[in-house]
This record gives C-alpha cells, structure tokens and sequence, in this order.
C-alpha cells in the first residue's frame, strides 16, 4: 500500500474515531439531562386567622348549640386554592393549599367563634355528647380566589339553617334558614393575600351568624 492509501485510511480513521465520540458525548449529554431533573416546588399551606368578634353588653342565653359537620359545594370541595380568572372557569393551584378543606375550616372557626362570643351557655362543634336545645347546619357555598378583574378578590358564601332540637312538629323546627356572603379585596397578587383576605371575609360573616342566631333565640 502507498503513501496515498495509508493516508486515506488514516483520515477514514480519525473520522470514525471523531464520529465515535460525538456519539459517546451525546449520550453522556442526554443521560445527564434526564437525570438532572428539576426540584420539586415546596407545597404552601394556608388557613384562616383572625381574632373573634366581641359581643359586650349582652347576656348570655340559656341554650346549646350544635354545629353540625359542614358540607360544601363540589367545585371547592378540596384542599386546593381555587381561583377563577374567567366567568364559568374554576381552576386551582397545585402548590398552594388550604390546611383542610372549607367547609371543615368555615365550621370549626364559626363554632369557635360562638363558643368565645359568651352569648350561649355552649357551642359544640361536631359529635356533641351534651344534649343541645338548638342545632346550626351550614353549607359554604363559596370560597374561592376571584381574579377575573383587578385587584383580586376573596369570594366567600355560606348558607344556614338554624332548627330547634327534639321539636315533634316539622313546620316549628326551622326558626331560619340565611344566607351570608362577603367579599374582601386581595392587598397582593398572592395567594397569601388571598388567605389574608378570605380571614377578614370569613370574621365579618362570623359575626353577623352569631348575632342573628343570638337575637333568634334571646
């Protein structure tokens, strides 16, 4: 073999070899891509705070309540933030959470805030042992960030029916039936503020449920 066809076979070589490791680096490249993959976001979770209402002035009343289990409606029955940016669009956040769902949050801070009122010899929240004299069952209705226009919005609604316990006539057990909505505006952009803002909304219907069952029965 002459000059020329060892140099040939020189270059097919170097060529090959040049081929081989790009081949080599490419898969090196792709197994570091999908092995480097992206750290998962932290899951935020927020609930409602705010100080109770005061009622000064007034006596309290002779009666027990029961707060039944609240129920909710199905499109925020879930720890996820909801949010609607659309009309007739509900959406939710997949990092962003309610420490539990909101019919369990709205009826354990409406018990609190009735048993801290002072106005009700007690408010039980739940499976009561005691016997109670009046029953409060309730439905949120809705709980929900609207962002559709600015600045956003903490959207809440709750319905509430206040009967009388042991009454043998169906048409005296109910002494009303209300609903309360409210709508607080968002400071940021946030879902934190959202939090913020549904606090004010749910301590503003709080008070107006407490007062109105207390004039009922007083």
């Amino acid at each position: 073999m002459g000059y020329m066809g060892l140099s040939k076979s020189f270059k097919k070589a170097r060529c090959c070899l040049a081929l081989v490791l790009m081949l080599v680096m490419a898969a090196a490249f792709a197994g570091c891509s999908l092995g480097a993959r992206t750290p998962k976001p932290d899951t935020n979770y927020y609930t409602l705070e705010y100080e109770t209402g005061l009622f000064e002035g007034r006596d309290a009343i002779p009666v027990v309540l029961r707060l039944a289990r609240f129920t909710s409606s199905p499109e925020i029955s879930t720890t996820r933030i909801i949010y609607k940016d659309a009309p007739f669009a509900a959406k939710e956040y997949f990092y962003h959470r309610w420490r539990a769902k909101p019919d369990e949050l709205v009826g354990y801070f409406l018990a609190r805030d009735m048993d801290a009122s002072g106005l009700f010899g007690a408010a039980l929240y739940g499976d009561a042992y005691a016997a109670p004299t009046h029953a409060l069952e309730g439905r949120v209705d809705a709980f929900y960030e609207s962002s559709i226009s600015d600045p956003w919005q903490a959207v809440l609604k709750i319905s509430v029916v206040l009967t009388v316990e042991k009454e043998p006539n169906p048409a005296k057990q109910v002494v009303f039936q209300r609903t309360y909505a409210q709508t607080q505006i968002a400071e940021l952009k946030t879902p934190k503020s959202v939090a913020e803002a549904m606090s004010r909304a749910m301590s503003t219907v709080s008070t107006k449920i407490i007062e109105d069952v207390y004039e009922a029965l007083k």
